[in-house]
């Protein structure tokens, strides 16, 4: 390696090809002495400084990688690459650290639209939807209205409250050329659905023909403005019309058919419905769940632990399962140490 190195046209690229040459390597120590023994030989390169911090952070010491990266910027300020890391290594002790880190650079670099991105990502991740959605909005101006960044963009807008906005970035996507066309047009539907226009939300749902991955999805949608309009027998009875479903299709609409008779407090046909499901697919977690649920509304406590005791088996981390089991115990003053330990767990596991 230090060979290689010697070569004075590729020693810049070999420093930062060099942690990804080396990042099957177990013992991230051995990597970062490595790396700082090859780097020793030019201070003066500042991606020798970059290898190292970036060793040094894969190794769990974030501040001699701070350092490094301290040290890269000087001998190359306004390095969008090295920026970008160190907001990174930041966000590991501090999201606030790294968003006040980020917000600087881009105050005397404002066209580092990767060092944006990585902002508005943690902003959103923040939940501090308005802060991230400025930053969005500048990088949609910067990138002549990148499809992806105004559907980001859209759902944010969506995630505000604000439905024009969001409606008109989700229609700029589609001109642009958006790919997954389907997922957009069901937010369109739930926009129009918001703006309680049933009938264009019918048309954004229709566009979905049978056979694509959503359309289970858009068939939902419309079933909810079918139950408004005619009434919950009508959409019940619009799904039970699907036809080609895979066997998760048709788990999703047994689960939106119970859930719709469950709100309308007819408890007996929603147990019924999904003890009909359960027996055609037996091992589908959600729909074991919503059984058991459904057999408690009914005052069927033994279905219910049963079902719950076979949920917990095929799927051992179905958090859900321990929580209502053990509240169930709880409730009727049943078992309390079984039902304490039930409940610990579904706390562990969430």
């Amino acid at each position: 390696m230090r060979q290689l190195l010697t070569n004075e046209e590729g020693r810049a690229s070999g420093f930062m090809f060099l942690n990804n040459l080396l990042q099957r390597q177990q013992n991230k120590a051995a990597v970062l002495s490595l790396v700082q023994d090859l780097a020793k030989d030019y201070p003066e390169l500042p991606e020798a400084h970059f290898a190292i911090a970036h060793a040094a952070w894969n190794a769990g010491n974030p501040e001699l990688a701070l350092a490094e990266l301290d040290q890269a910027t000087k001998l190359r300020p306004g390095w969008e690459m090295a920026a970008l890391m160190q907001g990174q290594v930041l966000l590991g002790k501090s999201p606030d650290q790294a968003v006040s880190f980020y917000r600087d650079f881009l105050k005397q670099h404002a066209d580092a639209n990767e060092v944006r991105l990585a902002l508005a990502r943690i902003l959103a991740g923040q939940k501090k939807f308005d802060e991230a959605k400025q930053e969005f909005i500048q990088l949609i101006k910067a990138s002549n209205g990148n499809p992806e960044i105004l559907v980001v963009v859209g759902l944010l807008s969506l995630q505000a409250g604000e439905l024009p906005d969001a409606e008109q970035y989700l229609k700029d996507a589609l001109a642009k050329g958006f790919k997954d066309k389907d997922q957009i047009y069901i937010y369109l539907g739930q926009i129009a659905e918001k703006k309680q226009n049933d009938t264009e939300a019918l048309q954004w749902y229709s566009q979905l023909p049978a056979g694509e991955v959503r359309y289970v999805d858009a068939q939902l949608g419309a079933a909810n403005i079918i139950a408004r309009r005619e009434g919950i027998d009508a959409a019940i009875q619009s799904l039970e019309n699907l036809s080609g479903l895979t066997d998760a299709q048709r788990a999703t609409v047994v689960h939106s058919q119970a859930n719709v008779l469950t709100q309308a407090k007819r408890y007996q046909e929603a147990y019924a419905r999904l003890e009909q499901a359960i027996n055609n697919l037996p091992n589908t977690p959600e729909l074991v769940y919503d059984y058991a649920m459904a057999a408690e509304r009914v005052n069927k406590l033994d279905v219910m632990e049963r079902e719950l005791r076979k949920l917990i088996k095929i799927q051992p981390d179905f958090s859900q399962a321990y929580n209502a089991l053990g509240y169930s115990l709880a409730d009727r003053n049943l078992r309390l140490e079984e039902a304490k330990t039930l409940i610990e767990k579904a706390n562990s596991l969430s």
